[in-house]
């Protein structure tokens, strides 16, 4: 800026006078500024633009607000505007925006200015920096308040500490090497002895005497972190407490503060989580978690002194009938029962776990030879078999036992669980109630078993499952009166796997339900079908396992199939194994109803190979007997098969019942079963199983549809 610009300050002066009141201005070391009548800049000083790097051009109007702190600005144009109205000097301190971008504290004083006549023409100010002045004064001020509130805390912090120590419900302890210079009453409750008593004392006298190396060890390393330890009461108690200390340097003397807090509940809390994690809930047996450790250390052992280990796994047979017919607060009850027999047939130093469900696991350690292991098994089989009062009636379960031995059927306790796990079933397979030791064809059967089950799932996803349908005929004229619907399981190379291999799989591994399910719903689907597309109408026929007609809510799936896929009920037929159906009768026969209510059709299945009673079968609604093919395979030639068949023949007549012989091979079979009165049959004579696609062409009627997988 031109120093002899005419922008000075507004009075009345010749041009050589305001030339070097100008020139004075510009040279001052302070920030000068000028305003007009009205207020607004007119004038600024060469320190002024060194100091905001801005020229008069960039202030002119009020623009040199816009170089005030925005925190300030409001402040500082407030008290410019109440001076300006009222003519008079202003003083105020702000922060102003440097050349440099930061910010520095002024003081800006002005005062208004006249012209010759008196009579106000603006205002002349100057602005000093005093940043540092002001954090000068902010530094005094706060050591000021620092010593002030340091000689304060000073006075209350004893106060406090001292409230703090008595109402603490921790342990507070003073000392000086090792001797207790203060106390609170809280510490004195935990070990039972006054205050007065304890000053004067040694800390480490009150830690458990084993505990103790441990305690001068955190000392020493000057009490990085708070660790466990034990004190020992006056009366003896043991404690568990957890130590946390500082150090206090005080006058060239080093005082230690400890916090000794009682864990006593903390540590119940632990072992009820631990108990917990390691423990069966209903039983209070060890889980399979704690007896995989045991079992583990227990072969560790047997690995070091050459002795065997025995793992015997216990199933209850029947178990789910008991839960089904008397509900699970009696099956639980049931457990505890058994969980309470098991241990009393073994030796103390014998582990017994609930492994799951009805499932339990014994181990027996520091056996001398395999055979050591019976006695044990038939001391369980006694005592859990023995009958046992539940809801006021009399229940009996049996159990099936697996045996494995260590290191003959494992060396590990997953190898030695999973081997007694297929024994087991080997031992339910030979008739329940029964033991049975692992061997080497077991375990390939337990590992076809288990693929057969990953199998199945993966088939089951993906639609691999197909039915076939044989055809059941009327004896007298050949008329066909129904299909039975036959899984199928094709394999890729064109083969098929056999039902008699995966269905007992099936049912074992808890897959025979949506098995079972995908079954029907194939079924009712693909009759369905064949009424659209013209094909002659018959009823298609199921079978049930025992497991599905068991589950909860089956009379309802099979009522939804029948509407979701528009089969009338009359064209579904259920069979039912004999055996099956003397489980519980009276279970049996409502369910069986219920089915009949719907409208479909019930027949017993393989007839002559269970054990019927009589009385109890007249109860049940049933349309069919079947004849088992055991029976009529010999016939006409074997007189027993004879009589038997034509017992059973006799035997539906009489009840009102259709007879239905299966695996009629033979024409021989065909004439003795037609001149003794049997009503349809079925078998190679007059049609394999065949699949859905063949069934419209073997009844002389166009193929134009078919149905063979659905999803389950």
């Amino acid at each position: 800026m031109d120093p002899l610009e005419p922008s000075g300050p507004p009075v009345s002066e010749t041009p050589a006078e305001a030339a070097r009141h100008a020139a004075i201005l510009h040279a001052l070391p302070s920030l000068v500024w000028g305003t007009d009548a009205a207020g607004e800049c007119c004038f600024v000083n060469q320190a002024w633009q060194d100091y905001t790097g801005r020229a008069l051009v960039s202030e002119r109007g009020r623009a040199w607000l816009d170089s005030v702190h925005q925190e300030d600005r409001v402040a500082v144009e407030r008290a410019w505007n109440e001076a300006l109205g009222l003519r008079r000097p202003l003083e105020v301190e702000y922060r102003l925006r440097r050349a440099d971008g930061s910010y520095g504290w002024i003081h800006h004083g002005a005062a208004p200015t006249t012209d010759d006549f008196g009579r106000f023409s603006g205002y002349l100010g100057t602005c000093h920096d005093i940043t540092e002045q002001r954090a000068a004064e902010v530094m005094a001020l706060a050591r000021e308040q620092q010593i002030r509130s340091a000689e304060q805390s000073a006075r209350e912090s004893e106060v406090r500490l001292r409230k703090f120590a008595e109402a603490a419900q921790a342990g507070i302890v003073f000392h000086e090497d090792g001797v207790i210079t203060d106390c609170n009453e809280a510490i004195a409750r935990l070990v039972g002895y006054g205050v007065r008593e304890l000053i004067g004392s040694r800390v480490i006298d009150y830690v458990a005497p084993e505990r103790r190396e441990e305690a001068l060890e955190n000392v020493r390393r000057g009490y990085e972190r708070p660790y466990e330890s034990e004190i020992v009461a006056r009366d003896g108690e043991r404690i568990p407490v957890e130590f946390e200390g500082r150090e206090m340097p005080f006058q060239d003397k080093v005082y230690r503060l400890s916090l000794v807090r009682d864990i006593r509940r903390r540590k119940a809390s632990e072992a009820r989580i631990d108990y917990l994690a390691h423990h069966d809930l209903l039983t209070g047996l060890p889980n399979r978690a704690l007896l995989h450790d045991r079992l583990e250390f227990i072969l560790g052992t047997a690995r070091r002194r050459g002795t065997r280990a025995a793992l015997l796994f216990i199933d209850l047979d029947n178990f789910k009938v008991v839960n089904d017919s008397l509900g699970h607060d009696a099956g639980d009850a049931l457990l505890k029962i058994i969980a309470e027999r098991i241990p009393r047939a073994l030796r103390s130093a014998d582990v017994v776990s609930r492994h799951g469900g009805d499932e339990f696991l014994v181990v027996l350690p520091d056996l001398d030879d395999d055979q050591d292991a019976v006695p044990v098994a038939e001391k369980l089989l006694a005592a859990i078999t023995e009958p046992m009062d539940l809801e006021g009636q009399s229940v009996s379960v049996s159990p099936s036992i697996g045996i494995s031995v260590f290191p003959r059927d494992g060396d590990s306790a997953r190898d030695l669980i999973k081997n007694a796990d297929a024994a087991m079933y080997l031992a339910k397979a030979r008739g329940r109630s029964n033991y049975q030791f692992f061997n080497e064809s077991l375990s390939q059967a337990a590992y076809r078993a288990l693929t057969l089950e990953t199998r199945i799932r993966e088939a089951l996803g993906e639609r691999a499952f197909e039915l076939h349908y044989q055809p059941q005929v009327r004896v007298a004229d050949g008329a066909v009166t129904g299909l039975e619907a036959l899984i199928r399981w094709p394999q890729a190379d064109g083969g098929h796997i056999e039902p008699n291999e995966f269905i007992p799989v099936a049912e074992q591994r808890g897959l025979i339900r949506p098995l079972g399910s995908w079954v029907l719903r194939t079924a009712c689907e693909q009759n369905r079908r064949w009424q659209v597309d013209g094909v002659p109408i018959v009823p298609v026929a199921v079978n049930l396992a025992a497991n599905q007609f068991r589950q909860k809510g089956f009379v309802a799936e099979v009522e939804r199939v029948l509407a979701e896929t528009g089969l009338e009920p009359r064209y579904l037929a259920f069979e039912l194994t004999e055996s099956m159906l003397m489980e519980d009768v009276d279970e049996m026969q409502r369910s069986l109803e219920a089915l009949r209510a719907l409208g479909v059709k019930l027949a017993i299945d393989d007839f002559g190979t269970g054990h019927s009673s009589l009385m109890h079968l007249k109860r049940l609604p049933i349309d069919q007997l079947k004849i088992d093919r055991t029976f009529v395979r010999d016939t006409p030639d074997d007189p027993d098969d004879v009589a038997i068949t034509a017992a059973i023949i006799d035997l539906a007549r009489n009840m009102g019942i259709t007879s239905i012989a299966e695996g009629v091979d033979r024409i021989e079979q065909l004439d003795f079963l037609r001149a003794r009165g049997c009503e349809e049959a079925q078998g190679h004579l007059f049609a394999r199983a065949m699949p859905a696609q063949s069934i419209p062409t073997w009844l002389g009627r166009p193929h134009s549809g078919t149905v063979t997988s659905v999803q389950a």
